[in-house]
């Protein structure tokens, strides 16, 4: 798995999205800890999969374990060498306290399992 968040240096228009790259047909994972942050927000994580297999990656499904996290994506096949963008909503009300929290999603050739990190004050 590579989760590339570099940040530009020049003006460059690429997409710079975290991109988790799927070559082979195993579970891959990641964290992702966004430190404190307020109770009552709504946190936006945006991500891409990029497709490093020989045929078409799907994305069949994405449990998100409760409404507190949503996740928007396509379900169309993402060909070789390309990417599909993800995206996670992540609903911080009643969550005072230190918090973790999986989404796992249910691609064509793997599975990816992503833990969100934060601290709810």
């Amino acid at each position: 798995v590579c989760c590339d968040s570099r940040k530009a240096t020049n003006n460059s228009t690429e997409n710079l999205l975290p991109k988790v790259e799927i070559a082979t047909e195993q579970t891959y994972a990641d964290t992702v800890r966004f430190g404190v942050v307020g109770e009552r927000q709504t946190l936006m994580y945006d991500f891409a999969f990029v497709n490093k297999t020989q045929s078409p990656l799907s994305i069949i499904g994405c449990d998100t374990g409760c409404g507190c996290v949503s996740a928007e994506y396509s379900t169309k096949p993402i060909a070789e060498g390309n990417s599909a963008e993800c995206q996670l909503l992540i609903h911080t009300d009643g969550r005072a306290r230190e918090w973790s929290h999986s989404v796992e999603f249910d691609l064509s050739a793997a599975k990816y399992r992503l833990v969100l990190q934060m601290t709810v004050k």
